[in-house]
């Protein structure tokens, strides 16, 4: 028969659980804000016109910082400016570990204010439905491909939560 174990802390198990040996009840609650599983949102914006240096369609771009000790659940591209020129131009977002870990290669919306984004259960290594755990520090980085951009400037986002 397979055990139905009650984790969730409460003062009393469910019927037909048992609750774990030596199991503390309400853990997490009270937490300060600034505290232990801050969710939050970074976001930096890449003007692909001030990039300073020729535009390839090979460049990489580190965008946000991941401290050590954080889950990033995803990251998506919003458009603030649409690319005029290079409307082929595709965005990966990746990290040190896979350049199109949280998007495979997308070219970002024509409309501003879109996001593009990897489906939820998508085909990227770290899409939302498991995201990706930072033992160590890393960057979120867009990789450029097919075209380089020459004017077209997106918010790079990522939502991440502090788990140190």
């Amino acid at each position: 028969m397979a055990l139905l174990i009650d984790f969730t802390g409460g003062s009393s198990t469910q019927s037909g659980c048992t609750a774990p040996t030596g199991q503390e009840t309400d853990i997490g609650t009270n937490i300060p804000y600034d505290g232990l599983g801050k969710v939050y949102v970074k976001k930096r914006r890449l003007d692909t016109s001030k990039t300073g240096g020729t535009n390839t369609s090979t460049d990489v771009y580190r965008m946000i910082a991941v401290p050590a000790g954080t889950k990033c659940l995803g990251a998506w591209v919003e458009t603030v400016t649409a690319e005029t020129s290079a409307a082929t131009a595709t965005i990966a977002l990746g990290d040190g570990s896979g350049t199109a870990g949280f998007l495979t290669a997308a070219v970002p919306s024509t409309t501003v204010g879109a996001i593009t984004a990897e489906a939820y259960n998508g085909s990227a290594a770290y899409h939302a439905l498991s995201g990706r755990f930072y033992t160590s520090a890393d960057t979120i980085d867009v990789l450029v491909g097919t075209a380089a951009f020459t004017d077209g400037v997106y918010d790079i986002c990522a939502l991440l939560v502090d788990l140190t």
